[in-house]
């Protein structure tokens, strides 16, 4: 029997990570595998956009700022408050090895609280590091590189179409 938590994410359509690996996912038709979730356990082996790791984001809906000449707006709540969030871009192999021994890399998208845990700081601490030195990375973002941590990540439809034939995962829990 369901209970009432499980009834709701059953009616929302939502499913239960199913544990996999990039090797795996390659495997599948890309068009399979959009709205699924999947938990894999990966190697950091890239910071793949080391410059633009943050955006700023409104501090209640967490949606990001539009520019409007020299002042910002969040269209959805208009709230004038914002905040530094994560956009971490990694490239990631397997932990394990495959069968065929085929390195496969995936490529990773870590939003905030998820970010926040593979770096070990908030956005809020480490962006403003960068102001006035626009490639500067600190530490704790090429600190990722070599980490291994167990994720949940799922392909959206909005990422699918934009990355055709590539598995390109937004982690949504690390």
């Amino acid at each position: 029997m369901l209970g009432f938590k499980d009834w709701e994410d059953f009616v929302a359509g939502k499913k239960e990570a199913v544990q996999t690996t990039l090797y795996d996912l390659c495997k599948q038709d890309t068009a399979a595998i959009v709205g699924n979730k999947y938990k894999l356990n990966v190697t950091v082996t890239n910071v793949d956009d080391p410059i633009n790791w943050w955006f700023h984001s409104c501090k209640s809906c967490w949606r990001k700022m539009i520019q409007c000449g020299a002042s910002s707006k969040f269209p959805a709540c208009r709230t004038p408050d914002e905040r530094y969030r994560y956009r971490l871009k990694v490239s990631a192999i397997d932990v394990e090895a495959n069968a065929e021994d085929l390195p496969v890399t995936g490529r990773l998208t870590f939003f905030g609280n998820c970010a926040d845990v593979i770096t070990g700081k908030e956005a809020d601490l480490l962006a403003p590091l960068t102001k006035g030195r626009p490639n500067y990375i600190p530490p704790a973002i090429t600190a990722t590189v070599g980490k291994n941590c167990t994720i949940t990540a799922e392909v959206d439809q909005e990422t699918y179409d934009a990355n055709p034939g590539v598995v390109v995962l937004t982690v949504s829990k690390a």
